[in-house]
């Protein structure tokens, strides 16, 4: 697992850090044409992109689905497990075979409770990585992981 950690945003941190971050992600393939998540699902994974291609996709009420992004290896997708977000705002679609590895948002929170220092690395890292795509994602991340500490311990 610390290889894949490796090869996502979070390549610059030391070998003690990746081995602490290492337990909480596992890995997740599927083959072309898989929805990884659909729009409305309850959130669960943040996904971090190692192989292969994906596509984020949107379904307005009153039309067809659209393609918002491409996705490949080194981006990160299901942010709404993330920002605090009950269900997805869009699907995932792997385009072709995919590799990746993921973290279920709640570990995520859990480790930014008990580690607020690399908690913090991570997520200023995730805002780093996003920043193209995301505007003020900096600021909106300081406000999660506020969020994030000032709720009770999570189970």
């Amino acid at each position: 697992m610390k290889t894949a950690l490796r090869s996502t945003f979070l390549k610059d941190l030391d070998q003690e850090q990746l081995e602490i971050l290492a337990p909480m992600f596992e890995p997740f393939q599927a083959p072309a044409s898989t929805i990884i998540f659909k729009q409305g699902e309850p959130t669960s994974y943040l996904y971090f992109l190692i192989n292969g291609t994906a596509a984020i996709r949107y379904k307005p009420h009153d039309g067809s689905p659209i393609t918002l992004t491409h996705l490949h290896p080194g981006d990160v997708f299901g942010w709404s497990a993330v920002v605090g977000n009950n269900v997805y705002t869009s699907s995932a679609l792997a385009t072709t075979e995919i590799e990746t590895i993921r973290v279920h948002c709640k570990d995520l929170k859990r480790f930014c409770q008990t580690n607020p220092e690399l908690g913090y690395i991570v997520l200023e890292k995730l805002a780093e990585n996003v920043y193209p795509r995301w505007k003020n994602s900096r600021e909106q991340i300081r406000n999660i992981f506020g969020e994030i500490l000032s709720q009770p311990n999570i189970k």
